[in-house]
């Protein structure tokens, strides 16, 4: 597994996780935050179908609470009424702005979590 960090001309530098089998250090990172227990994770339909399931059984494993957050697929759902939609459900499920987001996908997934 590798670690990238992306350094941009404001002052914050993101890390992207990559690797096969990442699952494990996902949780452990959500857990190193803080004694995170609840978290969100962001997906769409197509990741979902091969990868949600495996993630939340390892977040489970290790006692941390999971909303889940699926959108449909495709660029248009990169807009104001997602970004309305995620916020409204992180909310409904206690959700705040300490929680970790974990954004699992490409473009779109990773445009509206890191908004």
């Amino acid at each position: 597994m590798e670690t990238q960090k992306l350094t941009f001309t404001r002052t914050t530098c993101n890390e992207i996780v990559l690797g096969t089998d990442i699952f494990k250090e996902v949780a452990a990172r959500v857990l190193r935050l803080r004694a995170a227990r609840h978290c969100a994770v962001l997906t769409n339909e197509t990741v979902a179908k091969w990868y949600l399931q495996p993630l939340l059984a390892e977040l489970r494993t290790r006692g941390i609470k999971a909303s889940e957050i699926v959108l449909p697929d495709g660029e248009k759902h990169k807009s104001l009424d997602s970004l309305s939609a995620i916020l409204d459900r992180l909310c409904a499920d206690g959700l705040d702005r300490n929680c970790p987001l974990i954004a699992l996908g490409g473009g779109v997934i990773c445009d509206l979590g890191g908004f």
